[in-house]
């Protein structure tokens, strides 16, 4: 017997009630199993039981076993002074609060149905990516499918931790913070971090000052990104790249970043230098993609639509020419990319910002109009016939599949639940 496993039948009820007494005798019955706790303290909160004649209010506590409740301290911790009932697989010793006083304590063993016990072991055991696979069919199609929405929001809440951190550090500059945001995604996996450092070192509103030329642009981005060959360039594109930032630097008084670029394991469409060259195209028109965002607007299709400069149509880095043309431009499914993971985000936190309810309905109905990602992680559904019909779908799959079944969290997941409580 695990302790998620008892605090799932604890919270559900799953369990033998009639006759239940406490260890030493008293009878008891349950008018509140309270509320999980997700934060440090006892288990269960607002718990409400009757032991004999008087009714207690506090909280519940559960162990597989009695003698967990010293092996954990808890006999020192004043914030289990207000336990009122000790929930006990097996019952093998008697515990004290604090206080000294002796905890009430009920044993299970014996009222737990079999059945919910070896489910939960099969899943455990199981070796598949879905934990839960051979009995996923069992699952209401319905409920799986508001399963999804609401772990779509979740996700969708935990990144708008990262934007927060954006926008304080931008001290509640809206533009700024969009900015970063979709300079780290523009980077994506593998320059991610190099691209946020990039846009830290060089503010929106210097580059904004060059918003209508392409070429000082490159040069900026490039200079300040480390990516020119100073003393030796390599052809003469990159010269005159060179010279337009030696004048730029000065005057803005601009400083390289330090980092190492990652052109390995990348494909040359995906390089850094092809990737700085996009985002000098879109930032042209990044002012006009928030008010979009901000606005009454609707992010249609061409919303994102950039192109880089001619040189990069034959280039995938300096010096070197591309065999034929091969035009850097924001591909759909980067785009998508930015709308999931930079647009909807923005929007939800914005709304959380201003207190105002319509940039949520707005961010969720962005979500539902986007095609659904199609990845390894989405893709493992396939074979269970769960294909996701949008970004909201495929974001909530995302989400259980990492948050849920990559750590076998079986009775916290709706799927689990409903598969332990099948009959």
């Amino acid at each position: 017997m695990q302790e998620d496993l008892l605090q799932f039948i604890w919270a559900n009820g799953l369990f033998n009630r009639s006759n239940l007494k406490t260890v030493d005798g008293l009878n008891v019955s349950i008018s509140h199993v309270g509320y999980l706790n997700k934060i440090a303290g006892p288990d269960f909160s607002e718990g409400k039981v009757r032991i004999a004649d008087t009714l207690w209010a506090g909280s519940v506590e559960i162990h597989t076993r009695s003698s967990e409740w010293n092996n954990h301290k808890h006999q020192f911790d004043p914030a289990y002074n207000n336990v009122v009932l000790h929930v006990v697989y097996k019952h093998d010793q008697e515990v004290l609060n604090q206080r000294g006083e002796q905890i009430p304590t009920i044993e299970l063993d014996g009222r737990i149905s079999s059945s919910i016990i070896s489910k939960y072991e099969q899943l455990k055991a199981s070796k598949s990516s879905i934990p839960c696979e051979h009995s996923f069919r069992s699952v209401s199609a319905i409920s799986f499918k508001a399963w999804l929405e609401r772990l779509a929001i979740s996700r969708l809440e935990r990144k708008t931790v990262d934007i927060e951190l954006i926008h304080k550090y931008t001290r509640g500059d809206w533009m700024e913070t969009f900015y970063i945001q979709l300079a780290g995604y523009i980077g994506q996996g593998r320059n991610k971090l190099a691209f946020q450092q990039l846009s830290r070192a060089i503010p929106f509103n210097t580059l904004a000052k060059h918003a209508d030329n392409l070429f000082q642009l490159e040069a900026l981005l490039f200079g300040v990104a480390g990516l020119l060959k100073i003393s030796e360039p390599r052809d003469e594109y990159e010269d005159r790249l060179v010279k337009e930032f030696a004048f730029l630097k000065i005057k803005y008084g601009l400083v390289e970043i330090n980092v190492v670029w990652k052109f390995g394991g990348l494909r040359p469409p995906n390089f850094p230098s092809r990737r700085l060259a996009l985002m000098a195209s879109l930032f042209q028109k990044l002012a006009s993609i928030q008010a979009l965002v901000l606005g009454e607007g609707s992010l249609n299709d061409g919303a994102f639509e950039a192109q880089a400069s001619d040189y990069w149509n034959t280039h995938f880095n300096f010096g070197v020419e591309n065999e034929r043309p091969h035009p850097v431009k924001l591909s759909l499914g980067l785009e998508q990319i930015l709308r999931i993971n930079v647009v909807v985000p923005y929007l939800f936190f914005y709304a959380i910002q201003v207190g105002d309810e319509t940039f949520k309905e707005k961010a969720v109905e962005l979500l539902n109009n986007t095609p659904p990602e199609s990845n390894a992680i989405t893709r493992r559904w396939n074979h269970l016939n769960v294909k996701p019909s949008n970004a909201s779908e495929s974001q909530g799959l995302i989400e259980l599949s990492t948050g849920y079944c990559d750590h076998k969290n079986c009775v916290l997941c709706n799927v689990g639940k409903q598969i332990l409580n099948h009959q």
